[in-house]
Formats: C-alpha cells, sequence, structure tokens
C-alpha cells in the first residue's frame, strides 16, 4: 500500500526471498517444525495472490519481478494454478502474453504454459479459458517475433503449449510420464479446441524453418515484412552464420516439438497440406530429414543418446507428415513426384531413411518406403546406400 514505487519494490522483493526460500512443493513429505513453517508459507502466498491484479497494475519493474516469482513459485508447486485462477490472476496474465508488450518475459511465458498444462478433460477449462483470450494469435504473433530477434529460449515453452492445445483437440492429454493418451472430450470443448488450433495453421513455414535449428542449416531473415504479412522465410541454401546459440540438446528438442506440432496440424487440418508442399518447405524437409537420418545412424556416437532420441523422433514426425500429405491426393503425391525429379536431395533423405528406418522403429521404415513408392521411385536394396549418382528419374 506504500506510495512509493521503490518501497512497494524493496518489500516484494524481501517477500519473493524469504517465500522462495521457505515454500515446499505439496507432494513433500514434511513435519516437525518444517510442517509449521510451511502451513504460515501458504497463508502469506493466500494473502499474497489476491494482491496480483494490482501487482500486475503496477511499474514495469515490479511487475516483471511479481511474474518472476509467480513463475519460480508455481514450478516450485503446479498446484497454486487453481489459486491463480480463483483470484483471477490467470486472466491478466494474458494481458502480458504479448509480443510486444515491455512486461512479457520468459517467466510470463512459462507461466502460461503451466496454467495450459494444467487444463483436464473433458472440458480442458483453462485451456479454453485462454483461448477466449487470445492465446492463439499471442503464440502465433511470440513465435514469429522470437524466431525475428532470436529469443531462441522462447522456442521449446512456446512449442509446448501449441502441442497441448492440438493434443486436446485431437482429443489427448499428456500423463505423468509425459506420454499421449486418448480422453473423452466435451463436444463443445472439442468443437472450440478444433476451432482455435486451426489459427495456427500459418505457422507451418515456421516450424519447419525450426526443424532445422542446430542443424548447421537453419537461416534467418530479419526483413520487417516477415511479421507484417507472414512468414516467408529466405531462400534455403543460403548460410548466414550459426543459426542457434542453444546447446545441442535445447536445439534438438525444438527440433522434436516443431515436428510434432507439424505432424498434428498436417493431420489435422487439410489447409495445412499445400504449404508443405512449397518448394521452400520440401527442401528444409529434405534437409531436415537427412539430418535426422544421419544423427540416428549414429547409433550413440553424438552428442548424447537423449539428442540421438530426439532426433530418432524428429525423423519418425517429418515421415509421417509427407506421407499424411500425399496418401489422400493423387495431385500432391504427383507434385512431390515432380519437385523430387528435379531436386533429388529430398527422394535420397526418403531412400535412405527407409533403408536405415530401423533405428527409429520399423513404423517409420515402412512408412518411409511407402511414401517413395508412393511417388513412383524404388526403395535402394538393403546394403546399398542411395546417393544422387545412382538416383534416376
Amino acid at each position: 500500500n506504500s506510495k512509493s514505487s521503490n518501497n512497494r519494490f524493496l518489500a516484494l522483493k524481501i517477500l519473493s526471498d524469504i517465500l522462495i526460500q521457505l515454500f515446499r512443493p505439496a507432494s513433500e513429505s514434511i513435519d516437525g517444525e518444517l510442517k509449521q513453517v510451511q502451513a504460515l508459507t501458504l497463508q502469506v502466498i493466500d494473502q499474497l495472490l489476491p494482491q496480483y491484479k494490482n501487482i500486475l497494475k503496477d511499474q514495469d519493474t515490479i511487475t516483471q519481478y511479481g511474474l518472476k516469482l509467480l513463475n519460480t513459485l508455481v514450478e516450485i508447486d503446479s498446484s497454486l494454478v487453481t489459486q491463480m485462477q480463483k483470484y483471477g490472476v490467470t486472466v491478466h496474465l494474458m494481458e502480458y502474453f504479448q509480443a510486444k508488450h515491455l512486461a512479457n518475459s520468459l517467466h510470463t511465458v512459462k507461466l502460461v504454459r503451466a496454467v495450459a498444462s494444467e487444463a483436464a478433460p473433458p472440458d480442458f477449462a483453462l485451456l479454453r479459458q485462454l483461448c477466449q483470450h487470445s492465446l492463439v494469435p499471442s503464440l502465433n504473433a511470440l513465435l514469429k517475433h522470437g524466431y525475428k530477434t532470436g529469443k531462441e529460449w522462447f522456442y521449446t515453452p512456446l512449442l509446448e503449449i501449441v502441442r497441448m492445445l492440438l493434443l486436446a483437440a485431437a482429443g489427448y492429454s499428456e500423463n505423468e510420464e509425459g506420454v499421449s493418451v486418448p480422453v473423452k472430450v466435451s463436444p463443445i470443448a472439442a468443437r472450440s479446441l478444433v476451432e482455435a488450433g486451426e489459427e495456427l495453421s500459418e505457422l507451418v513455414s515456421l516450424l519447419m524453418e525450426l526443424v532445422l535449428l542446430g542443424t548447421g542449416q537453419a537461416h534467418k531473415s530479419r526483413r520487417p515484412s516477415i511479421i507484417q504479412i507472414g512468414f516467408s522465410p529466405s531462400r534455403p541454401g543460403t548460410k548466414t552464420g550459426p543459426d542457434s546459440s542453444l546447446n545441442p540438446h535445447t536445439s534438438a528438442v525444438v527440433r522434436r516439438l516443431s515436428s510434432e506440432v507439424l505432424g498434428l496440424l498436417v493431420s489435422m487440418y487439410k489447409s495445412c497440406q499445400p504449404t508443405m508442399l512449397l518448394q521452400a518447405n520440401l527442401a528444409r524437409l529434405a534437409m531436415g530429414l537427412a539430418y535426422a537420418t544421419r544423427q540416428v545412424g549414429r547409433r550413440g556416437h553424438g552428442p548424447g543418446g537423449s539428442v540421438l532420441e530426439e532426433d530418432a523422433r524428429v525423423q519418425a514426425e517429418l515421415v509421417g507428415a509427407a506421407w499424411e500429405v500425399v496418401s489422400t491426393d493423387a495431385k500432391r503425391a504427383q507434385a512431390l513426384s515432380n519437385y523430387v525429379s528435379k531436386n533429388p536431395a529430398l527422394m535420397k533423405a526418403l531412400q535412405e531413411t527407409a533403408q536405415k528406418g530401423k533405428a527409429a522403429g520399423s513404423a517409420t521404415q515402412k512408412k518411409a518406403a511407402a511414401l517413395v513408392q508412393a511417388i513412383g521411385r524404388k526403395v535402394p536394396t538393403s546394403g546399398r546406400r542411395p546417393s544422387s549418382s545412382r538416383i534416376r528419374f
């Protein structure tokens, strides 16, 4: 209640330091004096959350620190999301979930991800509430803005939100082990989530670019027109220096999430499929698939086993997305065939995947082989590695 912004900031900082040190997740078993401390800490948080409407409307430094504190507390115990909802903090949070808002930060993005992850079937109430407060337009804008400005640390939490939304629209939810399982979704929720997800279809070209993150082949354009008129990245093949400041594992996670979201969009929304067949995107598909297949083929000699697992998933998702595009439309299969006749790199990547796909699972190998045959080519016999000199068109 102090009229001095400096005093308000100092009070919030002191309270933050105390809470972060003392707060423990509800699932943690504690007793004795620690139990009393936890009870007192929860009382303080209960009194603090109703004040968050004022904290989020305060000066930028106070708002940003308040978001940082709230994100830290939610990371310790995600059950606080329910209380955020109770006191209307979620609605105010979405005001800052915008590309060019001064108070938007990684803390804001992580908080929105935490809220989305607490949305439960069959109604997915929290997720639908976020959608009602411009979640999808903000996701589109933030991903494009992050790409344009090089804010790569935004990619993972943003893509996780997109993935959660699309999975819910498709009738799936993640269990505690992170495995997607089918769930019952109410008709009203399904309809609203599917409609919201369709707005994400404009991300296809950006996702194809992010599939190349950390491979040495991603290219960034700083032209303002990218954000103004939609995503139209630079021509594949143009090297503009290092393509990622992220560590190898984080880059691999972004590639995997991008390919998973791409696969969901292509399978759920037929309007996304023609975009996949743009020459620039087919070139990215060739590079992404070739890199993933090469990494998977290394069988443990890469920078880490977890990185190889991520690339195996990328391989499977890219093959699945390409198969989804051509398997139900003969004209699209012909368009892809015409492309590979002039650009053998994609066919080489598909043929190598058909040969080596066992590293990522037989389903990937079989689907790659079926894709090769669908566009009128042959899968090389085992033991012979395809090369551009052997491929005839």
